[in-house]
């Protein structure tokens, strides 16, 4: 289990424990507190076993995205992801790879949030890619019907839009819907011409793949 834990906002640190046996290990801390805030903490298990944590943390001028790994009580010494900026890098997601993990966060370039894709390899993250348009938030992985899909939110005009990925990160398919309400779909199911998404009122949309060039 990994967890934020703190008094309040600017004073959370990150920390984890393991079970086994019937009981809980004694809980690590793998990030102390940093100069403000950290929050946005994410988690998958590789496919060697190891756990990989991210979120975003203020570094005394924006949010940067930290990264650790670890195994039980043994963790990495948290990294940026990406080179140090002075624009906000915020709302991380990830998910595991056959060869390692992808992570997507939303970075403020030329005054709007944009979806920036990475992809972690035998022990380094990738370039960060562009994958999404001005404006895209709140992303979230979904591993359905064998096909790796991204959820995020268009600001405005207000959408939903879901991109089919490949495992190594490479945009396949794109689709959109107009959606200008509060809560968070769920993806359905996919076939070989759309997408169906679900609201919490249970309304039901099926959205077309749009081919990319």
């Amino acid at each position: 289990m990994a967890w934020l834990e703190g008094t309040d906002l600017t004073s959370l640190s990150v920390r984890a424990a393991s079970w086994a046996s019937g009981e809980w290990a004694e809980v690590t801390v793998v990030a102390p507190p940093a100069r403000g805030s950290q929050t946005g903490l994410v988690a998958t298990v590789m496919e060697d076993g190891n756990w990989l944590l991210a979120w975003s943390a203020f570094d005394g001028r924006d949010d940067e995205i930290l990264w650790s790994i670890g195994r039980d009580d043994d963790w990495s010494v948290p990294q940026r992801l990406d080179r140090n900026n002075s624009v906000p890098d915020i709302m991380p997601t990830v998910v595991s790879t056959p060869d390692g993990a992808l992570l997507s966060w939303s970075r403020m370039i030329d005054g709007q949030y944009q979806l920036l894709l990475s992809r972690l390899g035998a022990s380094s993250w990738s370039r960060p890619q562009v994958v999404g348009p001005p404006g895209s938030i709140e992303p979230g992985f979904t591993l359905l019907d064998g096909q790796l899909l991204l959820l995020y939110r268009h600001a405005w005009p207000q959408a939903w839009a879901v991109t089919e990925l490949s495992p190594k990160g490479r945009t396949l398919r794109l689709a959109v819907v107009s959606d200008d309400g509060i809560s968070r779909p769920v993806l359905m199911g996919s076939s070989g011409e759309n997408v169906e998404l679900r609201w919490a009122n249970n309304r039901r949309r099926a959205l077309g793949w749009e081919g990319l060039p």
